[in-house]
């Protein structure tokens, strides 16, 4: 099995986690490092999933929590696009992601910074977009 299967056996497991993951299950995760990066952006961005009852409501706001650790830049650009989407309705697990999303991008730190300032200087992309890069600033 390789690295990238187990990763994402491992991140799939937070659809089942609850309100809190388990120290075993994050230590996996994190230990696989840049082959969790892609799982944990596929479910940090599935927004449809934060209409869901728990714990599969909590899944996507664990997987930005965990991004927020690997610091991964690559996760910028579909967090942000995520945006508009995570403000369509208004829920708990909807206004826990909306807060940490900025946040978690900002753990990034000066290596996100160009990135965050394109998106802020791109007129094609939306209000949230814009206000999402500005928090993460």
């Amino acid at each position: 099995m390789s690295l990238e299967t187990t990763a994402g056996n491992y991140v799939r497991q937070l659809q089942h986690a609850g309100l809190r993951p388990g120290k075993r299950l994050v230590d996996l995760i994190l230990a696989s490092g840049d082959a969790a990066v892609d799982p944990l952006i596929d479910l940090a961005t599935s927004i449809p999933l934060l209409d869901e009852k728990p714990p599969v409501a909590y899944a996507p706001i664990h997987a930005l929590r965990l991004l927020g650790e690997l610091r991964p830049l690559r996760m910028v650009e579909p967090l942000l696009k995520s945006a508009d989407a995570a403000f369509a309705d208004q829920n708990h697990a909807r206004d826990i992601w909306q807060q940490e999303m900025p946040q978690m991008i900002g753990r990034s730190g000066g290596s996100a910074v160009a990135l965050l300032w394109a998106c802020v200087d791109d007129p094609n992309r939306s209000a949230i977009e814009h206000d999402m890069a500005l928090l993460a600033l």
